[in-house]
């Protein structure tokens, strides 16, 4: 049975896909036959519905959202995704998907963040941490409290 454009058009519509011309373009360019366009248009739909900045940022946000929560449970890839998945665009996230994002934040943090088996543990602050990550997640976080060690400070030898 043919597929035709009106419905990959209709689907595609769907409010958790993103379509630009680019796509179309390059399928209709590049695929003909009936059964490569529909492999084409399914690629289309398994390819997940964020970047991979947005979903390092939401890891972050489940972090300090989960904070003093079930303090005496260790913190796991189930849990951020849980809380990730409320999001409407994370909605159909993996737990696959999560695990690599928080190994890639954890490898990217220098220490603050670590994933061992199926454990996150933290060795500082989210502040910390989110300062560690501004290259992947495009937040600087927010700045150090500034030091007051030399407000009060005057050289020798000076007459003030």
């Amino acid at each position: 049975m043919p597929i035709h454009i009106s419905e990959w058009m209709n689907a595609l519509q769907k409010p958790s896909h993103t379509l630009n011309g680019t796509v179309v373009l390059d399928i209709v360019l590049h695929y003909f036959a009936p059964g490569d366009v529909a492999e084409a248009v399914d690629r289309l739909f398994q390819e997940p519905n964020w970047e991979m900045r947005d979903l390092y940022k939401a890891i972050i946000e489940a972090l300090e959202q989960i904070e003093g929560r079930v303090a005496d449970s260790p913190r796991t890839p189930e849990m951020i995704a849980i809380e990730i998945s409320r999001e409407d665009r994370f909605r159909s996230i993996s737990l696959e998907a999560v695990e690599k994002a928080i190994s890639e934040l954890a490898h990217a943090s220098q220490g603050v963040l670590l994933y061992r088996g199926r454990t996150i543990l933290i060795n500082g602050s989210l502040a910390e941490i989110e300062r560690r990550l501004d290259r992947l997640t495009g937040h600087a976080g927010e700045p150090r409290k500034t030091s007051t060690f030399r407000n009060d400070f005057t050289p020798p030898g000076s007459n003030v």
